[in-house]
C-alpha cells in the first residue's frame, strides 16, 4: 500500500495536497481492506486485492492532480483591477492623487496575498494579532489625536491609521480560534478572550464605530466555529449566550449613557435630534445630503462640495464622486461594491475547508460593514462618524487593508480544491539561538 500510495502522489504537483489526498486514498485501501477479509482473505491477500482495485497509481494520480490544483481567480483580480483604474482616473480628475499611490501598493499586496496559502496566514496569526493590539494600546498614548479620538502613529515617516488597521485582525481571530478546535468549554473561553481584546483597544481610542464593527465580524466568525462543532458544545445555548450578549451590550451602553445620565448634554440633544427625525443633528451629513440631491443622472452638478464638506477624498468619497460624475456614477459604484461582497460571500460558504471559510467569511463581513456604513453616512442616514468606503476612498491604510482582505478571499478561492475539510495548523514558534562560545 506505501509504494502505491508514493507513486500516486508523484504524479500530484501541489504538494499541499498530499496530506488530504493521502489520507483519503488510505482510508478507503483500509476499508477495502476490512471487507476482504471478512469475506475470508488473509490480510496479505485483502491489501494486495485492495490496492490491485484502485487501478493504476499513476493514472489515478493523474485525475487526481486534475481535481487538486490551485485555482487561478483571473475573473475577480481583473474586476479589482478595473475598479481600481476606474477610480483612479476618478480621483486624479478630482486632484486626489494620493488615492492611486495607496491603490497600487495595495493591488501588488492583494495578489501577494493571493499567491500565498491561507494556511500559511493563519499560522501567524497570534503574534501578528498581539502585534496589532500592542501598537493600538501603545498609539492611545503615542499617537495623534483628533477631536479626542487616537487617529494614526507615525512610523518611519509613514501615517498609519488605527481605525482600518484593526479591522485586519478580524480574519486573524478566525485562524486564531480554529487553533482551539476540539477543545470544549476551554476553547470557547479563550475564543472569547481574543474577540474582547480589540473591542477593548477600540474604546481606549475611543471608537464606538470600530468597536461596533470588530463586534459583530467577530460574533459572526465565532457563531461559524460553535455551529460548525469546532468546541464539541452545546450550540443552540452557546449561540443564544452569544447573540443575546451581542446584542443586550450595545442597549445597556445606550442606557448607561443616555437615561442614566453617563453622557455630555450635547450627546443627548443629538441623539433626541435623530430620534425625532430632526435635520439640524448633523450639520456635515446634511450637507453630504445636500450635495447628493442638487446632484444630475450624468455630469457634474457644478457645486463647489470642497468649501463645506471636509473628507470628500475619503469619508465622503460617494458624495462627491456623485456630485461631480452624476447619479449613475454613484450607482455603478455601489453595484461594483454589491457584486465583490456577494462573491467574496459564496467564495467562502461554499470553501470545503472549514478554516478557509471563517477567515473569508470575516473579511466580506469587515467590508460589507464598512461600506453599508460609508454609504449610509453619505445619504445622512447616521451621523458623520469615521468610516471609509473599500477600495473607493483616499487613505493608505484603509487602502491597503481593503485589498489585504480581498487576497485573503482570493487565495481561500485558489487552496478550495487543496485542503480537507480540517486542517492541522503549526504553532508558531520563536526559535532563540544562543552562542556558547561567546559566553
Amino acid at each position: 500500500m506505501e509504494e502505491y500510495l508514493r507513486i500516486l502522489l508523484e504524479q500530484i504537483r501541489c504538494r499541499q495536497a498530499h496530506d488530504a489526498i493521502r489520507d483519503e486514498i488510505e482510508e478507503h485501501i483500509r476499508q477495502q481492506i476490512a471487507d476482504n477479509i471478512s469475506s475470508g482473505m488473509s490480510r496479505g491477500q485483502a491489501e494486495e486485492a485492495a490496492v490491485l482495485d484502485m487501478g493504476s497509481p499513476v493514472e489515478t494520480g493523474i485525475a487526481l492532480d486534475r481535481i487538486h490544483r490551485p485555482q487561478i481567480a483571473w475573473k475577480m483580480i481583473l474586476f479589482i483591477t478595473v475598479i481600481t483604474i476606474a477610480a483612479s482616473v476618478m480621483h486624479i480628475l478630482l486632484g486626489t492623487q494620493e488615492y492611486v499611490c495607496g491603490a497600487t501598493v495595495g493591488l501588488v499586496l492583494m495578489i501577494l496575498m493571493y499567491r500565498l496559502d491561507d494556511t500559511r496566514i493563519a499560522e501567524f496569526a497570534k503574534p501578528v494579532a498581539v502585534l496589532l493590539l500592542i501598537a493600538v494600546f501603545a498609539g492611545c498614548h503615542m499617537g495623534e489625536t483628533m477631536y479626542g479620538v487616537t487617529q494614526s502613529i507615525q512610523v518611519g515617516g509613514i501615517e498609519i491609521s488605527f481605525f482600518p488597521l484593526m479591522l485586519f485582525y478580524v480574519p486573524l481571530y478566525a485562524a486564531i480560534i480554529y487553533s482551539y478546535y476540539g477543545s470544549g468549554y476551554q476553547g470557547l473561553v479563550k475564543a472569547i478572550i481574543w474577540m474582547i481584546l480589540p473591542i477593548i483597544a477600540a474604546l481606549r481610542m475611543p471608537s464606538l464605530t470600530l468597536a461596533a464593527i470588530l463586534l459583530v465580524a467577530q460574533a459572526v466568525v465565532l457563531t461559524i466555529a460553535v455551529g460548525k462543532g469546532w468546541y464539541h458544545i452545546a450550540k443552540e445555548k452557546t449561540l443564544v449566550g452569544l447573540w443575546g450578549t451581542v446584542l443586550g451590550l450595545p442597549l445597556l451602553g445606550f442606557v448607561q449613557k443616555y437615561v442614566m445620565g453617563g453622557a455630555a448634554n450635547y450627546q443627548v440633544m443629538r441623539i433626541r435630534m435623530i430620534l425625532t427625525g430632526q435635520k439640524e443633528w448633523d450639520y456635515t451629513a446634511k450637507t453630504a445630503v445636500d450635495g447628493i440631491r442638487a446632484s444630475t443622472w450624468i455630469g457634474d452638478s457644478g457645486q463647489n462640495l470642497s468649501a463645506n464638506l471636509p473628507g470628500g477624498e475619503s469619508q465622503f468619497v460617494l458624495t462627491y464622486l456623485i456630485s461631480n460624475y452624476g447619479f449613475v456614477a454613484g450607482i455603478l459604484i455601489c453595484a461594483a461594491l454589491a457584486f465583490l461582497i456577494i462573491r467574496f460571500f459564496m467564495i467562502a460558504v461554499h470553501q470545503h475547508n472549514q478554516l478557509g471559510m471563517a477567515m473569508g467569511v470575516g473579511c466580506a463581513m469587515v467590508i460589507m460593514l464598512n461600506a453599508v456604513i460609508n454609504i449610509a453616512q453619505n445619504l445622512g442616514m447616521i451621523p458623520s462618524i469615521r468610516s471609509f468606503l473599500p477600495f473607493f476612498s483616499a487613505g493608505n491604510t484603509s487602502l491597503v487593508v481593503s485589498y489585504m482582505l480581498a487576497g485573503i478571499v482570493l487565495s481561500i478561492y485558489r487552496y478550495k480544491n487543496i485542503y480537507a475539510s480540517h486542517v492541522q495548523l503549526k504553532a508558531f514558534k520563536m526559535h532563540l539561538e544562543i552562542d556558547k562560545s561567546a559566553s
